[in-house]
């Protein structure tokens, strides 16, 4: 692949088909390592940006580097302008738009908030095994955050790193969230027996526009095991003893769910399976896991952003 460790796609330069400059490849590649000895050769020094991706073992920098963009590009005359580069540190920031498994823009009925305002506080923590912190509100970790709810004012909200609480406006977290408070309507025990999407009574649903949205994660993870690792690990995941990588995940306290990581070999590429205890049906239907495993492919592919942001 021609796309330099910067995000340029040298396929696309006169200069390469002219044989007066060669890709630098990704990070990972020989031909970054060629280019770098070269232009050390050449130039005295090599491209910060290609020596850094070499150096920490990144594919490419706009994908993979939790810490893009970084000063080897906003100091640095080229590839990428000022405005290019303001664009991707304000959206890398903002969360994906919430659509549900048609495509549509995700709306949160009232109606759960309605319904959760009514429960009764004590049976919802026993059921969920989420706290209350007696004025009202819910507490429980989805993932690695802290996460609270209010059902008097609607509002969910996330604990900041530096402390305090900040609303957030996120419609895959606030509906999976209240789902899973709504519908857990006793304490269901784990099965203790894992079924993937083809075992479940309304398997028929993940199809076509349906199936689960773990692609994304193929084309970022497809090459990189310690990739996927990491990101699971600082997702507070638990391994797993199950396919080449196993990581067991928590987005709410009764629901693990499991992703299961096939590296490529011979004739099959990469794949990655979603595993979930049985009792999952219990508490949501086919779209609210649909939307339960969008949000936490999100999570994955942000993992350890924010950790990196504060470096």
């Amino acid at each position: 692949m021609s796309t330099g460790a910067c995000g340029v796609n040298c396929d696309l330069c006169r200069l390469r088909l002219l044989g007066t400059c060669s890709t630098c490849g990704s990070g990972k590649s020989r031909e970054a390592e060629a280019k770098r000895a070269a232009q050390e050769r050449l130039f005295g020094q090599p491209c910060p940006v290609l020596a850094c991706a070499i150096m920490n073992k990144v594919d490419y920098c706009l994908r993979d580097c939790l810490q893009f963009p970084c000063d080897n590009f906003s100091c640095g005359p080229y590839p990428f302008s000022r405005s290019f580069l303001d664009m991707q540190q304000r959206r890398l920031a903002e969360l994906p738009p919430a659509l549900d498994p048609n495509g549509r823009p995700l709306n949160v009925p009232q109606q759960y908030w309605e319904t959760l305002a009514e429960r009764d506080t004590r049976q919802v923590c026993n059921a969920t095994l989420v706290e209350a912190d007696g004025k009202g509100r819910f507490h429980f970790r989805f993932l690695d955050r802290r996460v609270r709810v209010t059902p008097s004012l609607r509002v969910l909200e996330e604990a900041g790193a530096g402390g305090g609480w900040h609303q957030v406006n996120d419609p895959l977290l606030e509906l999976t969230t209240l789902t899973y408070l709504t519908a857990t309507e006793k304490i269901f025990p784990l099965a203790n027996r894992l079924a993937g999407i083809k075992d479940l009574k309304q398997g028929f649903y993940f199809q076509g526009r349906h199936v689960l949205p773990v692609s994304p994660l193929l084309e970022r993870f497809g090459d990189d095991p310690g990739g996927f690792a990491d990101a699971c690990r600082l997702l507070e995941g638990v391994p797993a003893q199950m396919a080449d990588l196993g990581f067991r995940l928590l987005p709410f306290p009764r629901l693990p769910v499991y992703f299961l990581y096939w590296q490529a070999a011979d004739d099959f590429r990469a794949r990655i399976d979603v595993l979930f205890d049985c009792s999952v049906e219990n508490i949501f239907t086919a779209p609210a896991i649909w939307i339960l495993v969008r949000r936490m492919v999100i999570a994955l592919l942000q993992a350890g952003r924010t950790q990196a942001g504060s470096l």
